[in-house]
């Protein structure tokens, strides 16, 4: 067949080849030596970058013309149909895709690299650029991104931007995907979720009831049918909220409210099943009517495994009798009969929304409460509800909480106030603070596999559009990947499991959703020295300080790779329990003979076989053959002391004649340009260019053949994601 017509041609230096510049996807059956287009074209016809996955699929991205967003097409069938699965709003073109393992990598021209660790399920884009799980800080103009195809799932990719190539080491944390556990079930909207071990609750607004999931299989749970009247009022109920008592799980509360058939008002309502669901009975309900009248929360006291909190708006009999009043709490200390909480004067009858706990005190129930207001902020009472004390004042807090085992710390979130959704409360001082970042939180929860810790939150923020964790309080919040969710989905709720650290669940608009999140790296590590043998070692220790609680018996993962003319990657080379590892196999120290670097990282591993991010590379000088192109220490040079920053200083003697020392430091192993230049510009010795190790570096400038007169020097190193330019001046005076 001959080859078509095409615009023009190019011929590609790499492959050799020939190869057509009219627009759209062209393909060639033998072997490059002629070329037809696909018999149908992707919708945008600017492909940009292609690739070929295992199974043979096809991908194509475009890029960025005419103001039309770039887009990755995929074909299933040899490129006869393309189905969009990308969709990368206000992104630059896309430049190479990479896919193995059923992962794919897209990158683009200045906007990073976006990833999916499963093309084959529905799911959101993670942008490395927010999650960043390279070793080096990455210029995010990246031109090409490969995977190692000798890793079968894909976890392993290397980025090449104009200035440098970056590795990403493995793990899967950041693109941790939601489980559908629907089974059985219409994907309702469902408001509340509510777990223990393999039952899990759940409710709708949009559906009267309660579901029940048993081992992975939904059936919705009654009243019985000679149960007339709770039966009515149960499947007519608006759900707001589901709690299974930590005390007795099969004991299971819902709440929210039911119409009342003549007016468009409600009564507050709670049911209760003492049996996991297999009956249930209205114990609380309102005396009477509004259309305000709702429950949408419940706590329970730590304490006192009887005690018990609804909260929301309604009104109903307080402790001793009297005038029933309208109040924001109600309260049971034998698990039978509720009371309302009378109101102090000045508390508002504002909607409460959520309640949080501390257990500390020496009463044998707890005395110290926790609500969230509409409009009116966190109440706080020091003597279980006879008290209330105003805090956050004109703000509508959504949701509180905090970790019972360290109650210090409290958690509020709610609207957006003066820019700012989210506060901490530090108990010692009595004070609050705001957190940065959130926008509009409607939940907050204390991450369940890490339950000596208050670092560790996860929220529903953005108008229940996004889910958010930080791991250091607050500082710092990166998104967690929706994948799996249901596009556009809005998440009602987040909870987790009383009787296991391993999941946690969402409520969301298209129903019912688990994720089992991957560990988190440890916070720190640092190469150290161990003799062993009569030789020193490489002694990699790692700070063990935020590990979780549902990880393998020995999680840690200890990675080894090696340069010399090359990276040598040996992958997992040890998996221990301890937080440190020495390597025998390697002898450090530093000079002639050891020419070549070891580097190591860690990752930890759970339960679940989720992989964590890498840690940051250490490295290590080791013995080995002499590498090519490298500068190692030397007459000149001092390797025993690492500079902690790049510098470059003052010549000595200045003024000179005819020579002149110059020192620079360099705090990791880098590429090294020093050239000298006249006061118009020109070169007029290059002193050194190559590769330097880390250490401090001593240069001579004889200037016998150069005539007097200002010179300036300029010191340009680039290593391990940073980067450094400075320029001094000298005087040869002769």
């Amino acid at each position: 067949m001959p080859a078509p017509e095409v615009d023009e041609t190019y011929y590609n230096e790499q492959t050799e080849t020939f190869l057509p510049l009219q627009k759209g996807l062209w393909y060639s059956n033998n072997s490059g030596q002629s070329w037809q287009a696909t018999s149908t074209q992707p919708p945008l016809p600017y492909v940009s970058a292609l690739a070929v996955g295992e199974s043979g699929d096809i991908f194509a991205g475009t890029s960025r013309q005419s103001g039309n967003d770039p887009v990755l097409y995929r074909s299933t069938d040899a490129g006869v149909t393309w189905a969009d699965v990308g969709g990368f709003t206000g992104k630059g073109s896309i430049t190479s895709i990479a896919v193995r393992g059923g992962r794919v990598y897209v990158s683009f021209k200045g906007d990073g690299i976006y990833y999916r660790d499963n093309i084959n399920v529905n799911g959101s884009w993670c942008n490395f650029e927010n999650n960043d799980i390279y070793t080096q800080t990455v210029d995010w103009d990246v031109r090409t991104v490969v995977v190692d195809y000798s890793i079968s799932d894909g976890t392993v990719a290397y980025a090449i931007s104009p200035t440098s190539l970056y590795r990403r080491n493995g793990g899967t944390s950041v693109c941790a995907y939601w489980q559908d556990i629907n089974t059985g079930i219409a994907k309702v909207n469902t408001q509340s979720v509510a777990p223990v071990g393999t039952t899990v609750f759940a409710v709708s607004k949009d559906k009267g009831g309660i579901s029940r999931s048993v081992s992975g299989v939904w059936t919705s749970t009654l009243p019985p049918n000679n149960d007339a009247d709770n039966r009515r009022k149960y499947q007519t109920m608006s759900s707001e909220y589901v709690f299974v008592d930590p005390a007795n799980i099969n004991k299971v509360y819902t709440m929210g409210k039911v119409p009342v058939s003549t007016s468009s008002n409600y009564k507050a309502v709670l049911f209760r099943t003492t049996n996991t669901g297999s009956n249930w009975l209205e114990i609380l309900r309102s005396n009477s009517q509004s259309s305000e009248y709702s429950f949408y929360g419940f706590a329970a006291d730590p304490k006192d495994a009887l005690r018990r909190y609804v909260v929301g708006k309604a009104n109903g009999d307080p402790v001793g009798g009297g005038s029933t009043i309208i109040t924001n709490y109600f309260r049971t200390i034998d698990g039978n009969t509720w009371y309302a909480i009378p109101r102090i004067d000045g508390t508002p009858t504002n909607p409460a929304f959520s309640m949080a706990i501390d257990p500390t005190g020496t009463n044998s129930f707890s005395d110290n409460l926790y609500s969230g207001l509409q409009n009116a902020g966190v109440y706080r009472s020091e003597d279980a509800g006879a008290n209330w004390a105003s805090s956050l004042s004109d703000k509508t807090i959504r949701a509180v909480s905090l970790n019972p085992s360290l109650p210090n710390y409290v958690y509020a979130g709610g609207d957006q106030n003066s820019g700012i959704s989210m506060w901490r409360f530090y108990k010692p001082t009595n004070t609050w603070s705001n957190i940065n970042g959130p926008n509009n939180v409607t939940r907050i929860l204390m991450h369940p596999s890490y339950p000596t810790s208050v670092q560790y939150v996860w929220i529903v923020s953005d108008n229940a559009t996004k889910i958010k964790q930080t791991t250091n309080g607050g500082a710092i919040w990166n998104d967690v990947s929706l994948g799996g969710l249901p596009q556009g989905t809005i998440i009602n709720d987040l909870r987790s499991d009383p009787t296991s650290n391993r999941y946690i669940y969402a409520a969301t608009s298209g129903g019912v959703y688990k994720i089992d999140p991957a560990p988190q790296p440890p916070s720190s590590i640092k190469m150290l020295t161990e003799t062993v043998n009569g030789f020193p070692r490489p002694k990699i220790w790692w700070s063990p300080s935020n590990v979780e609680s549902d990880l393998q018996a020995a999680p840690f993962q200890v990675h080894k790779y090696r340069w010399h003319n090359g990276i040598i990657d040996y992958g997992v080379i040890a998996t221990v329990s301890t937080n440190s590892y020495v390597d025998v196999s390697e002898i450090t120290g530093s000079g002639s003979a050891y020419h070549d670097t070891a580097y190591y990282y860690i990752t930890v591993i759970d339960i679940g076989n989720n992989v964590s991010d890498p840690t940051a590379t250490v490295k290590s000088s080791v013995y080995g053959e002499d590498e090519p192109g490298m500068n190692k220490p030397s007459v000149g040079s001092n390797q025993t002391n690492i500079p902690e920053e790049f510098s470059l200083s003052q010549n000595y003697p200045n003024p000179f004649n005819p020579a002149t020392e110059i020192k620079y430091a360099l705090p990791v192993d880098a590429s090294v340009s020093l050239k000298v230049f006249d006061i118009f510009g020109r070169e007029v010795a290059t002193l050194v260019s190559g590769n330097n190790v880390a250490g401090y570096y001593s240069v001579e400038f004889d200037a016998l053949k150069v005539s007097s007169g200002m010179y300036f020097y300029r010191l340009t190193a680039t290593g391990e994601g940073q980067s450094f330019t400075q320029v001094r001046k000298m005087i040869l005076m002769k």
